[in-house]
């Protein structure tokens, strides 16, 4: 059996996981999730897969608006599907 894509939106507001905000625009809602990687150093970015949901603490980059950017920048440029953090 084959099974429609998991998309943002749906992870967002037909799962069980409360106190999710998206911000971003309407789009972004109807991208693929293809899998879901945990980032706990800056140099985890070169492991995440295009179209994955990235989780993170952020204490890596807890005060630190440089390598917020970067990972922000280097998450776009892969297309990760979303930034997760608290």
């Amino acid at each position: 059996m084959k099974y429609p894509p998991l998309t943002l939106g749906w992870f967002i507001y037909e799962t069980p996981i409360d106190n999710l905000e998206f911000i971003g625009e309407d789009e972004a809602l109807h991208k693929t999730i293809t899998g879901i990687s945990v980032l706990d150093n800056p140099d985890g970015v070169k492991w995440i897969k295009k179209n994955e949901i990235v989780l993170t603490t952020g204490y890596i980059f807890y005060n630190d608006f440089e390598i917020q950017k970067k990972i922000i920048a280097d998450l776009h440029a892969i297309d990760c599907t979303a930034f997760c953090t608290p």
